[in-house]
């Protein structure tokens, strides 16, 4: 069984929050972005300003044999009263594929719901918009994230209303395989994964 647990963020996390963010973006980014915009992206990540919006997001992590793999969270968003704001959605590039990004973005969203509002929004790199595409969002527009240092980020802002629902892929197989291997760690299949938290 592959045992994760998920619990709300707190102050001593946010070393491996950081660490976690930075290698997600190099790993997943390297393929959309230059050396130089990742760059410029990782001293953002670095910035007392995001420690401080990590803190603000109702962020929820993700861990893996105390090693933490994901996070994702939500604010109410400023521009639109009805909206909540999807915010710090990663997943360690080693889980990426295993259904991990999704569980956790339903999750941000069912806490939004919960809190009463009915859209969301998400602001994302150019590796991550076709996850969020795969998982009901819309392209609204484009644009660019400023960067303490370098070159601004190629952005995409997109949207999702509550009353779409997230397809779900009930027909995935169990395969028996040796968690403890890490090259098996991909054949993993949604339903064999347990949340607790």
């Amino acid at each position: 069984m592959f045992s994760l647990v998920k619990r709300p963020i707190e102050i001593d996390d946010l070393t491996e929050v950081r660490y976690l963010h930075s290698s997600a973006f190099r790993m997943c980014g390297a393929e959309h972005h230059t050396e130089e915009e990742i760059n410029a992206y990782l001293s953002r990540i670095n910035s007392v300003e995001y420690i401080r919006e990590c803190t603000n997001c109702n962020l929820v992590g993700l861990w893996h044999n105390h090693i933490l793999i994901g996070t994702a969270g939500w604010c109410p968003s400023t521009d639109n009263r009805s909206t909540a704001r999807m915010r710090k959605i990663y997943i360690h590039s080693f889980y990426v594929g295993l259904g991990l990004g999704r569980m956790m973005v339903e999750h941000a969203e069912n806490r939004a719901s919960d809190a009463g509002f009915d859209e969301y929004s998400v602001r994302t790199n150019l590796s991550a918009a076709a996850f969020f595409e795969s998982i009901g969002y819309a392209t609204s527009s484009h644009g660019a994230l400023n960067t303490p240092i370098g070159p601004d980020i190629p952005i995409t802002y997109m949207r999702k209303s509550k009353t779409k629902q997230i397809p779900s892929n009930n027909n995935l197989q169990q395969q028996p395989i040796n968690p403890a291997v890490p090259e098996n760690i991909a054949i993993y299949q949604q339903q064999d994964i347990k949340v607790t938290g």
